[in-house]
């Protein structure tokens, strides 16, 4: 026969608004293992009760009730919700407790979740954008269980779960630090006496030239931006047609890359002379 929480538990010492949230709370049953180290209270509400606060009610009852026991607690909620909460509704108001479980109990849900797009496809169907991964494709079965599970088991609000997996975002910061060390590769080549091709960076010719010219953008370089080039070839004092060929000052051009080396990117005198006679780039 369900009885009040407070009726249950009735030596607990509550702050005010936790006792006010379970003052309203029903118990419908308390099971326990044979070893008595694990306790689940199954509890029903008319309204919502954040995540945090179920979990400060643990602790409280572990610690009140069994302080010298080593014993779980877990609290298993089921709420009756008025016809105001549908699924979008639910989800605005539940979302932070959502997020909590996960984080206790389930960290790889809970970041594919955080990170999620969400959007509404029709009448209950959740649609939940992820990056299209191997972790994502192995986990997302998982999580649209627990989803599912808590809407519409422990909430009463039927709901779907659709994936929908897109392409990661390219880092903008990542494109920078791959231009800057294609840079400083083709640098410390062209001091070591080897002759810098495109394709050792997988670069176009127009794009290593701005690389080493220092005009460079992570849209120029990506997509072999114009502008870019026309100002990689202004920073060299030539223009962007005569910057496309390496050979006629190619000359100028060592001692010029070499002078920038040394500046920047200072390299050893022993290193150096071991490079220059394999003809090749050192690693770095």
């Amino acid at each position: 026969m369900a009885k009040g929480f407070m009726e249950v538990f009735p030596g607990l010492k509550l702050e005010g608004s936790i006792r006010g949230l379970f003052e309203k709370v029903t118990v419908e049953r308390v099971t326990a293992t044979r070893q008595k180290d694990f306790i689940r209270i199954y509890i029903s509400c008319d309204r919502l009760i954040p995540k945090q606060t179920v979990f400060a009610m643990e602790e409280e009852i572990k610690k009140q009730l069994f302080p010298d026991c080593n014993i779980t607690v877990k609290i298993q909620e089921k709420f009756h919700l008025s016809a105001q909460y549908d699924p979008k509704t639910l989800l605005e108001a539940y979302h932070e407790s959502i997020l909590l479980e996960l984080k206790e109990c389930s960290p790889v849900e809970y970041s594919l979740f955080r990170s999620a797009k969400l959007s509404f496809e029709g009448e209950g169907n959740l649609q939940m954008e992820v990056p299209d991964t191997v972790i994502a494709h192995e986990r997302c079965p998982e999580l649209v269980r627990i989803l599912e599970k808590i809407c519409c088991e422990r909430c009463g609000v039927p709901m779907g779960v659709t994936p929908c997996f897109v392409l990661p975002k390219e880092n903008p910061r990542k494109a920078e630090e791959e231009i800057a060390m294609a840079r400083k590769v083709a640098v410390i080549a062209a001091k070591a006496g080897a002759r810098p091709a495109a394709s050792d960076y997988s670069m176009s010719p127009e794009q290593l030239n701005s690389v080493m010219s220092g005009g460079y953008s992570a849209g120029g370089y990506a997509a072999g931006d114009a502008a870019g080039m026309e100002r990689a070839a202004e920073n060299r004092g030539t223009s962007s047609a005569g910057s496309a060929g390496m050979d006629a000052g190619y000359e100028a051009y060592l001692a010029e890359a070499g002078a920038m080396a040394e500046t920047q990117l200072p390299v050893p005198v022993e290193n150096t002379e071991k490079e220059s006679s394999t003809g090749k780039a050192g690693a770095i």
